[in-house]
């Protein structure tokens, strides 16, 4: 199963969230951060109701 595929805009919210963190503050996320980081944003979303 493709998390990236499956939860598009999760995903895309997570990739911009780590360039954000690697260009302003030089921290760079690892894949098993970022996942963890989609999977945040995407319960939040749910639960939000969130246009996705």
């Amino acid at each position: 199963m493709n998390l990236a595929k499956n939860y598009k805009k999760s995903y895309e919210c997570s990739e911009k969230i780590a360039i954000y963190l690697r260009d302003k503050l030089k921290i760079l996320l690892n894949e098993e951060e970022k996942l963890y980081l989609m999977l945040h944003i995407n319960r939040l979303c749910t639960r939000e109701d969130c246009d996705q």
